[in-house]
This record gives structure tokens, sequence and C-alpha cells, in this order.
């Protein structure tokens, strides 16, 4: 039978002499080779020195000082052993895990979309300021900061050029308090011209083929947030279209008296509940005549938001121009109701005045209005004897508050008596003490002193 071989695998290692001993012998022991077995020990030795501490051998290899290759043959020590590799960075400052690969340049994380935009507002031009998140009442349940909604609205917002193309037949058919939440993110975190009509329409119109609800859709939309967008993007005339649609007065002759008469198609508003409108922070292209038009077909408004609206003025580009009647000794006179020196200088209200009780008669169900950054004109609100101005004890018996604080949403001129914080304070309790003297209690928001 043949002899079964059993093959160890692991072996003491032979005694060996130490190191000095064997260096003392002579130069003909030093130049012979290695025999295979001092081979064999050598590595068993290291094998075995790597395995018992692998730090510690680490650590002593770092902490010898390097010695250059030929005092190192000469001495016949062993090489430094190449350090270990760096372990990469695998979570960011927020405990996230950071993608595979090298980071990416600085100019690709400045130029990226996602990028934190920074918050620089500019005060240059008037009007530039964007109002806030919540400036009109009317929102029930105010989502949560940072909550699924709200960044949800906020990056529609943002990407609200992208999102009025992509999801263009969508909008109307999200529900009602999600688009009225919408138009209110969009006036705060959108494009500085505001929402747009092609866009409003959108959200308050379905398609032309879908039938499922055309009549109902906006029975509970009852806020419209405007605001940055009348007379940059959204016209009032393009508002009074949405609420008041054109009929089609165009009748065809019939073919006989006999025949039936074809019934006129009358095209619904889709806001036939609306309460509460924001026109805050207008372009340069809104004008009072406009507005009284707005006033006119919605008289059923509650809540009204007029921020950082100029000065009431009918001809506003003809403050500037004087004219003069054909016969001796006759005056010169403005060919608008007021020059431009009228209420810094002259403080003469008179036709601001008109204005405002024109607009006041049209929208005689008022409860809540709002005229930030105002103060040019805030004084107009109580000029005049009770047939000039505003009537507050008739036409807005039912206004409960009104807010008027300073630094709203437009910067004060230079050459206007109510820039200073202390006059428009002054006006604002001049105001409070002229309502309540007529008619009774009135809420005033004004600025914390």
């Amino acid at each position: 039978m043949t002899k079964k071989r059993h093959q160890s695998l692991y072996s003491k290692p032979a005694s060996t002499a130490p190191h000095s001993f064997s260096a003392s012998t002579g130069a003909t022991a030093s130049d012979a080779p290695p025999s295979v077995n001092e081979i064999l020990n050598t590595l068993r030795r290291s094998r075995i020195s790597s395995n018992t501490s692998p730090e510690s051998s680490h650590e002593a290899t770092i902490q010898t000082p390097t010695l250059p290759p030929s005092l190192r043959n000469l001495l016949d020590l062993p090489s430094t052993p190449t350090p270990r590799p760096r372990r990469p960075q695998r979570l960011d400052a927020n405990g996230r895990r950071l993608p595979a690969g090298p980071a990416p340049p600085q100019s690709w994380l400045d130029t990226s979309i996602y990028a934190p935009q920074p918050e620089v507002e500019s005060r240059s031009a008037p009007g530039n300021r964007r109002p806030a998140l919540h400036h009109l009442p009317g929102i029930t349940r105010k989502p949560r900061e940072k909550s699924l909604i709200d960044l949800c609205l906020r990056r529609m917002a943002k990407d609200w050029d992208f999102q009025n193309e992509y999801n263009q037949y969508y909008l109307a058919s999200l529900p009602t308090r999600l688009r009225i939440l919408l138009l209110t993110y969009v006036a705060r975190f959108g494009p500085e011209n505001g929402v747009g009509y092609v866009g409003l329409e959108r959200i308050l119109k379905l398609p032309d083929d879908d039938d499922s609800g055309q009549g109902i859709n906006n029975e509970d939309f009852t806020r419209l947030d405007l605001a940055s967008s009348i007379g940059n993007s959204v016209s009032l005339k393009q508002v009074i279209r949405l609420i008041r649609p054109p009929t089609n007065d165009s009748t065809t002759a019939a073919v006989s008296w006999d025949a039936p008469s074809i019934p006129q198609t009358v095209r619904a508003s889709p806001l036939i509940g609306l309460t509460h409108l924001s026109l805050a922070n207008p372009g340069p292209a809104a004008s009072w005549v406009a507005l009284l038009a707005v006033a006119a077909a919605t008289p059923t408004l509650t809540h009204v938001s007029l921020a950082s609206w100029p000065a009431p003025n009918l001809m506003p580009n003809a403050t500037a121009i004087n004219a003069k009647m054909t016969a001796r000794g006759s005056p010169v006179v403005n060919l608008a109701a007021e020059d431009r020196y009228a209420h810094s200088i002259d403080l003469d209200f008179s036709a601001a005045a008109a204005i405002l009780r024109r607009l006041a008669r049209r929208w005689y169900s008022l409860e809540y209005l709002d005229v930030d950054g105002c103060a040019e004109w805030w004084k107009a609100l109580y000029w005049g004897l009770e047939d000039e101005g505003v009537d507050w004890a008739g036409d807005w018996a039912r206004v409960r508050c009104v807010s008027m604080r300073n630094p709203g949403l437009r910067s004060v001129p230079t050459d206007s008596p109510f820039d200073k914080s202390a006059a428009a304070k002054m006006v604002v309790r001049e105001l409070e003490a002229y309502v309540r003297k007529h008619r009774g209690w009135i809420d005033i928001i004004k600025d914390q002193d």
C-alpha cells in the first residue's frame, strides 16, 4: 500500500542566529547566494510579523527615519514599505453620500440650475421688491415651511416657464387650494414679470376638449394673486376679460318664422366667486382708469391689495404738460387734473381723493384694504369734506382693517414729504382718528414703533 502523505500547512520556523553574528563571519559567507531554505525562512518571518501586528509594524515603519538606498544596502536593512492609500471622503458635510468619481469643478457648481441664488435686493428702481408670501388674507391652511407642499410649490414657481409649457394641460386639473397657492408662490418666487396671461388662463380654464367640469371647476376659487404681474405680463383689461367673458351678440337670420331659434352660447366666467384680489407691485403699464373698470366688474370683492400702486391719477403722462387758453389774461393750467408738484409741494390731494371716492363706490363690499408702500398718497384717503373724498361711513362702512406699512413694496421718492417714517406715522394716526370720528372702530396695520 502506498503511504498517505500529510502536508503540513504551518511549520515552525527554524531558529537562526542573530544578524550581528552572521554579519561578522566573513566576506566569503556574505558573498554566497542564499539557499532555498533561507529564502523560505525569511518569507515565513515576514508573513508572521505582518499577520500578528500590521498596525504596529506600519506605525513603526512610519516612525523609522528613511535611509538612502546605498546605505540601506550597506547595512542590510529592509526597504521601507509603501504608505497605505488614503481613504476617500464618502460623506459630505450634511451626512449625505457623495457620488462616485472625482469632485465636479467649481465652475459647474456655480452655473448649475440647482445652485442657490444670491439674495441681493436692488433698491434702485421702484417696484422691484416682491410682496410677502401671504400678504393677502384668504388662505385657510397655509403650508408649513419646508413641508412637501411648500417645497414642491417653490420648485414649480422657480421653474414656471418650464411648468407652464410642459404641464399646460394639467394645471387646471389641480385642486383649487393648490392652484390658489401656486399663483401666490409664482408671485413670490417666480419670474419677475409674474405669471403671464397664458399661464393664468391655463391655471383657471380646462382644455377645450375636456368637458368634465368647465362650469364647476372654479366654484371655490375665491382668491386671485396677481402680484408683480399687473402691468408686466397681465393687463387689467385681460383680467376683466377673465371675469366677464365677451358674449357673441352676432345672430344669423332665420330661414323661416317657423324655424326654432338658435340658442346663444354664453361663456361662463371662470371667476364667479372671486372675493380676494391682489394687484400689488404693479408694472409701469398699470393705470387707474383700468382699475376703475376692474372695480366696476368686481363689486363683490371683500379683500383687495393695492400695495406699491402709484398716486391716483387718470392722466399720469400729462402731469408735466401745461396749456394756456387763447383768451387774454387766462391762466396757465395743467392738462391733467394735477401737476407733478401737487402732492409734494402744494399738498393738494383733491384729484386723488376724487378718484378714490369713485373707487369706493364700486367696491362697496370691501372689508380689507392693503396700501403698503403707498405713503405718498395716504393723505388722499381722508382728504377734503365728506362729499369730496372717500365716504368711510357709507361706501366703505364695512372696511374693518387697513394695512398701511411704510417700508412696503415701493420706495417713496425723495421729494415726497412722507419719505420719513415719522411723517408717515403721523398720517396713519390722522386717518385712524378721522375714521373713528366719522364712523367707528377700525384696525390699522402699521409699522412698529
